[in-house]
């Protein structure tokens, strides 16, 4: 059986019986519990640490969910279909301050058949433009766009450098090890490489949609921008757009720590990262922050002539690590 005390997580009942096998229920304090269940609670929020405390006072796992990097056909703020879960017994993927399952998985070696999977998964990535929310209306990451905002970027013969925003107060930038300051330090170290270079931020999409009963979201540099005329010289990228168009029109990709720095990777793109996202810090991108657990794993590997390769991270981030749903 599955406990989960939230009701958020309840409404979802169906994607997670399906995703993970079994049958999720409301716990209450008068709950039988059986020695093989667990207890459920979406990602770090505060209203999930009771029942964390609750599952480890009964000796009973607790997994963390959240949805996967293949997240949605459609926005969920619009009605998005979900595609895949995440379901961590260690951690969650977002908080280098800890382990992760997918930390774990990233620093096990993959065998050939795993690379090989590995490799055709991201070739299909790339040619149909798969992303987190894929909710633009051609597959085509180079048609999926505003014809404008593309044609206006490409009309300006100087390159230009993809800074990519996150919204402010997310869990996943403390967990990146980062700050607000961070991104400023990210802003300054993009001017310091690119001198003659297009500043272009890409602002979230939660940023664009807003519930009925919740303000709309804002990013960290969106927000520092509008009144701080030291960064007037960042083109807010707020249209939609396809964010491998973006990429694709780049010579490199600063990020904290965004899902985009990772599909960057998929492109081919240098990516420098402000923060600890689970694809930093294992030799693939340009870290100015360290975690002394994967540095030590990166060590202990090359020790034994191995490395982590853009497949193996690949195999282990979309293939082992989330449990997927055919809507």
């Amino acid at each position: 059986m599955i406990w989960t005390m939230s009701k958020g997580i309840f409404k979802r009942d169906a994607q997670i019986n399906l995703c993970l096998d079994g049958h999720l229920r409301y716990y209450k304090f008068n709950s039988v519990l059986h020695s093989d269940d667990i207890f459920v609670g979406w990602g770090q929020k505060a209203n999930t640490r009771q029942i964390k405390q609750r599952a480890h006072a009964l000796g009973l796992p607790y997994w963390q969910l959240e949805d996967g990097f293949i997240g949605y056909v459609g926005h969920p703020a619009k009605g998005g279909l979900a595609l895949s879960l995440i379901a961590d017994p260690v951690g969650i993927y977002y908080d280098a301050r800890q382990p992760s399952q997918l930390e774990q998985l990233i620093a096990t070696p993959c065998d050939s058949a795993l690379l090989a999977r590995a490799e055709r998964l991201m070739a299909d990535l790339v040619r149909f433009g798969i992303t987190k929310y894929n909710c633009y209306a051609s597959s085509e990451a180079h048609q999926a766009g505003s014809g404008d905002l593309l044609s206006r970027l490409q009309a300006d013969p100087r390159p230009r450098v993809l800074l990519v925003d996150q919204v402010a107060g997310d869990l996943s930038i403390p967990g990146a090890l980062a700050s607000e300051a961070d991104f400023l330090a990210m802003v300054a170290a993009a001017r310091r490489a690119h001198p003659t270079a297009r500043l272009l931020l890409r602002t979230h999409p939660d940023t664009r949609f807003s519930h009925r009963w919740r303000r709309r979201k804002r990013g960290v540099l969106a927000r520092l921008a509008a009144r701080d005329p030291a960064l007037a010289d960042l083109e807010v990228i707020s249209e939609p757009c396809h964010p491998h168009a973006l990429i694709g029109l780049v010579s490199a990709v600063y990020t904290v720590s965004s899902q985009l720095g990772f599909e960057a990777l998929l492109l081919g793109k240098p990516v420098h990262c402000f923060g600890m996202p689970f694809y930093a810090g294992w030799g693939l991108t340009h870290d100015s922050q360290r975690c002394e657990r994967r540095a030590q794993a990166v060590t202990a590997l090359a020790a034994a002539g191995q490395g982590i390769s853009l497949p193996q991270l690949v195999a282990a981030a979309l293939i082992c690590y989330p449990r997927y749903l055919d809507p």
